[in-house]
């Protein structure tokens, strides 16, 4: 009696039996330790694990061809109100071009969560709060976009009553007796949005682009 032995595993790679190796695209992947055994093609580009796949969230980012990469944003904190935003660079592949981007700050919501405040407070400090979505959003277009692969500049607002130590303090005074609102300092506040504020992209192979 013959067995059937299926080589064709998740996302389609095919096991080779001799190698003891899946195979996909031009990296190889060894599923006893978890990992690819093949470097980043783009290096520390595309983050200081040179073997992590999609951030480690393949449900809901692919990078077909491995050569993605989005740094994590950079503060520009100010006094002026729709000054306090997070630079992103997004780097596309040759021949591709940013076509798609929005901002999730589901992260950083759950890091303001995790200093204290809750959505009572949120909504004292902007006058009304409904969610991740009211953290900010984009600080309009993207810089053009460019088919050769020269990374591009996103933006994306943090909220200034929470981004400036001076707006900081003057809610503490206000709210502090009423509904407990923290004393918080801006880098913490800072430092939740930039480790939760998330730009989801899309990079469309530029002969498809209209």
């Amino acid at each position: 009696m013959k067995t059937f032995t299926n080589r064709i595993r998740l996302s389609t790679i095919l096991s080779l039996l001799l190698l003891l190796w899946p195979v996909a695209a031009r990296a190889f992947y060894n599923p006893a330790t978890g990992r690819w055994l093949s470097r980043d093609p783009i290096h520390e580009r595309g983050g200081n694990n040179l073997y992590a796949f999609v951030c480690n969230n393949p449900l809901s980012r692919f990078d077909s061809r491995g050569l993605l990469t989005a740094t994590g944003g950079t503060p520009h904190t100010s006094l002026v109100e729709h000054n306090n935003y997070l630079s992103f660079m997004i780097t596309c592949p040759p021949k591709t071009k940013l076509a798609v981007v929005s901002v999730d700050y589901s992260g950083a919501l759950s890091g303001l969560y995790a200093l204290g405040l809750d959505n009572d407070m949120l909504s004292d400090a902007f006058g009304g709060f409904s969610g991740a979505s009211d953290l900010g959003g984009l600080k309009g277009d993207p810089q053009t976009p460019n088919c050769n692969g020269t990374p591009v500049e996103v933006d994306a607002y943090m909220r200034t009553r929470l981004s400036n130590q001076i707006y900081l303090d003057a809610l503490w005074v206000e709210f502090h007796s009423a509904d407990g609102f923290p004393h918080l300092k801006q880098t913490a506040i800072v430092g939740a949005y930039v480790a939760g504020t998330v730009i989801n992209y899309h990079c469309k192979h530029c002969d498809c682009l209209k």
